[in-house]
């Protein structure tokens, strides 16, 4: 009996897909030798490694590029992208961003070391935090600057040493207990106020003195550091809300926590509450400033580099240079500005009349180099404006100090980073209202040199690509990716790479 024609399998039509390109009715259809590059609107174009042949099975990938054609290659890129920068400034900025940021492997934010240390565990992953909670101390997410921070540190002092890295542990540790965004605490963000912090509460702790053990000092720098992180959570919470951009709150957790111990330590009876603590002030009669303003202008370059140290409250030249020596290797775009920032406020206070002995000390450099660093480079993108604005904030910030230090003098309270945090607080506010100036991002904030590369749309995918070259082995089996692929970088933003390799 036959089925009804409702129920009947239609008759396969006839694949025509072939024929279809070379079909002479059509007037579009490519001419004989040619092939058509047209394809259905919205449709993605298929990668070459996706095609089949009969069978099932993949057709054999061409042999992969030579690795000195890929370098070739790149180079000849950055050669082209470099060629159409705006200026020659920009263009030198740009070539050398590129070259430092490709051959130096310990330059910008290391990524490839972060996904490392997740994989080999928890207990990895959070060393690595803490590394780069040091380093976000001169804003670098770089275990790398974390080892340099270290190694200063236990140069200039055992004891402040150990007090900073307990209160970077115990900041980063409540941080994950709380189940802060994993982001967050890998890229270091809760550690450097609670290294400021148990190294601040050491060293200006009342009557007693930073070359000697205080055990029970242990959990005040304990508590006050992870209860930075708390202060660091709502401050940003509340600088997401008040501004266009969000902008970091920098160090006034690290202050607000610090002077809420030190002021009620005074009270404190199981505590040395005596007045002989170290502090940072600056004579407050007449009789005291005079004949204290000569400088000896032979020591201005190591004021300079003290300058640099005394933002991690190191006050010994070899530390300074450590320091300055990872800032190099890991950003030299970051050290320049620090450094210009350190002379900048040496020479400020100089010219001002500040003691001659405290210049010396770089107590007048080290909050100069903190905001000139951050404007300069880290939160807005490095041009001619933003310079400006970064010696700008070099002087105010200068000036900031000296009434802030004046201010706190009579209660015995350091001005530690505050004036830095606040100039840079309202230089970020200001950005948001200036067209000429490009504010970065809170999500994409990593170096200077990286800024540069993103600003010409081609670093997130060209070294997405690289990265893939170093840790996928997608190059080997197929020896090429197509162009317009899209990738996913770090960030959490796809973008389309900029350049491939093709087989040859």
């Amino acid at each position: 009996m036959a089925l009804p024609s409702s129920l009947m399998s239609p008759e396969p039509a006839p694949d025509n897909r072939d024929n279809a390109s070379t079909s002479p009715n059509k007037p579009n259809s490519p001419k004989p030798g040619e092939t058509s590059t047209k394809t259905s609107p919205g449709k993605p174009i298929k990668s070459p490694r996706r095609k089949m042949v009969e069978g099932g099975k993949p057709p054999t990938p061409p042999p992969a590029p030579p690795p000195q054609m890929l370098l070739a290659n790149r180079i000849a890129h950055y050669d082209e992208l470099v060629l159409s920068s705006p200026s020659s400034s920009m263009r030198c900025m740009l070539r050398f961003a590129m070259l430092w940021t490709r051959f130096n492997p310990f330059s910008c934010t290391m990524d490839g070391m972060k996904r490392f240390a997740s994989y080999r565990g928890r207990a990895v992953a959070f060393v690595d935090s803490c590394l780069r909670g040091l380093g976000q101390v001169v804003f670098l997410d770089n275990p790398v600057m974390g080892l340099f921070v270290v190694a200063a540190a236990f140069v200039n002092n055992v004891h402040l040493a150990t007090m900073g890295l307990l209160g970077v542990m115990s900041s980063t540790l409540i941080g994950i207990f709380l189940g802060v965004d994993h982001g967050i605490v890998r890229g270091g963000i809760l550690g450097y106020n609670g290294y400021l912090t148990g190294t601040a509460v050491a060293l200006f702790q009342p009557g007693w003195g930073h070359d000697e053990w205080n055990f029970p000092l242990f959990m005040p720098v304990v508590f006050v550091a992870a209860m930075s992180t708390i202060v660091t959570l709502a401050l940003a919470h509340v600088f997401s809300r008040i501004a266009d951009k969000p902008v970091a709150p920098f160090t006034l957790p690290f202050h607000i926590v610090t002077w809420v111990w030190l002021l009620g330590a005074q009270n404190y009876v199981r505590f040395p509450n005596s007045l002989d603590a170290p502090a940072l002030e600056v004579p407050t009669t007449i009789a005291d400033r005079s004949g204290s303003v000569t400088f000896d202008w032979d020591m201005l370059p190591e004021s300079i580099i003290v300058g640099l140290g005394q933002v991690f409250f190191f006050d010994r030249l070899a530390s300074g240079i450590i320091v300055l020596i990872g800032m190099t290797v890991c950003s030299p775009v970051a050290a320049v500005m620090a450094t210009f920032g350190s002379t900048l406020g040496c020479l400020t206070a100089i010219c001002l009349g500040a003691p001659a002995a405290q210049v010396t000390k770089g107590l007048w450099g080290y909050n100069p180099a903190l905001s000139t660093e951050a404007i300069g480079g880290v939160f807005f993108e490095l041009g001619s404006t933003s310079g400006f604005l970064a010696g700008l904030a070099g002087v105010a910030t200068t000036l900031v100090h000296g009434a802030v230090v004046a201010a706190l003098a009579p209660v015995g309270m350091p001005a530690i980073t505050f004036p830095a945090a606040i100039t840079s607080v309202l230089f970020a506010l200001a950005g948001g209202s200036m067209p000429s100036v490009e504010v970065i991002p809170l999500q994409h904030v990593t170096t200077p040199e990286q800024h540069i590369l993103r600003e010409r749309d081609m670093f997130d995918g060209a070294w997405k690509f690289i990265d893939d070259l170093h840790y996928q082995d997608d190059m080997t089996h197929h020896g090429w990716r197509g162009y317009g692929e899209d990738l996913t970088v770090h960030s959490g933003i796809t973008v389309t790479s900029v350049f491939a390799v093709h087989p040859v």
